[in-house]
């Protein structure tokens, strides 16, 4: 959902015990960078982030925390 310019969603389903990081790039050919690490709680993992509509593109992925 995008509320008040931000980009914000849940991460549900199988969340290792290690955790899920959210990352971001803003060109698909190009390198992906840690923009958050969420840690394993009671309740569905959410992601928040500001998004400006005049800057470059942004794509996101969540991962598996590694050990």
């Amino acid at each position: 959902a995008l509320t008040n310019a931000n980009l914000q969603f849940s991460i549900g389903g199988y969340v290792s015990p290690n955790g899920a990081e959210v990352q971001t790039t803003s060109n698909l050919a190009a390198a992906w960078q840690t923009g958050s690490v969420l840690t394993v709680g009671t309740n569905a993992l959410q992601f928040s982030t500001p998004v400006n509509p005049q800057g470059p593109p942004a794509f996101y992925k969540v991962r598996t925390t590694q050990p």
